[in-house]
């Protein structure tokens, strides 16, 4: 579905790229549950926060290097945004409120509020074209990606989910073998689930709203159109059942590396056959 999108974001405006781009949401919302899902069950916190900023390193210079080749190319700048940045803080996030023991440190959260308020403002000065054209290239990488909907999501099934099993430790007199054994169970997994599904309903509602601001001179762009239909994914979130998936560490690196080789070879592809 990532893939699908971002085929999506290279072709000329048609029902297929509306098509494309809708059914690339279905990514994201999967994107952060399994991101909350890692900050969980990971075994060391610090070194899935490291992973993630080398590859936010890596995918900063890839932004660039597509940024300066479609430019030079043709005079031409896509808006991009860099996911691992937007996992990184929402990891980091996580971090400062249910792993770190220092409470002094928790007041750090303002610096990754600030990160998804700032990214979400350039994005928006970008898409109505009153940032400067040459900077956004070096800063595009710099920010996150869904700098409002991503924080959002991962938050409100952050909390939702904390306020669900601290309701089942009451309930079970916080008897922690009972409250483990529930927790486990097929009908607690369904029941984060859907808080998941609300917290995505949440946001694709916000979306909606934005779509029809009107605002002179300004504008929101396709995006808050297509990010309405984050509410598609509701399926796989829904079947989802807790348990980790094929475990191979070649296979997750490739994972990570998958996100900027793909997009570089969609664009060297639409780019040759004369897409720009």
């Amino acid at each position: 579905f990532i893939t699908i999108d971002h085929v999506g974001v290279f072709l000329p405006s048609s029902p297929l790229q509306f098509t494309f781009r809708v059914l690339g949401k279905i990514a994201l919302p999967i994107f952060i549950y399994t991101t909350l899902e890692g900050c969980k069950k990971t075994k060391d916190i610090k070194k899935y926060m490291l992973r993630l900023g080398v590859m936010s390193i890596l995918m900063y210079i890839a932004i660039v290097v597509a940024q300066l080749v479609l430019y030079f190319n043709n005079g031409y700048l896509l808006v991009f945004q860099n996911i691992f940045f937007t996992l990184l803080n929402l990891v980091f996030i996580y971090y400062l409120f249910f792993v770190n023991k220092n409470k002094n440190k928790r007041r750090m959260v303002i610096l990754p509020i600030l990160i998804f308020i700032g990214s979400y403002i350039f994005f928006l000065l970008r898409i109505n074209g009153i940032s400067e054209f040459i900077s956004s290239i070096f800063v595009d990488g710099l920010t996150t990606m869904y700098g409002l909907e991503a924080p959002i999501m991962f938050v409100g099934a952050l909390l939702g989910i904390y306020i669900y099993e601290e309701i089942v430790r009451k309930r079970l007199n916080n008897d922690e073998t009972l409250v483990t054994e529930f927790l486990c169970s097929k009908k607690a997994q369904l029941s984060r689930n859907i808080i998941m599904c609300l917290s995505i309903a949440l946001v694709s509602l916000i979306m909606y709203l934005f779509t029809y601001e009107n605002i002179p001179s300004f504008t929101f762009g396709n995006t808050c159109v297509y990010n309405t239909y984050f509410i598609i994914c509701f399926p796989f979130i829904l079947l989802y059942n807790g348990k980790r998936g094929f475990n191979n560490k070649i296979v997750n690196g490739a994972f990570y590396l998958y996100y900027p080789l793909h997009i570089g070879i969609i664009a060297l592809i639409f780019i040759l056959i004369g897409g720009f």
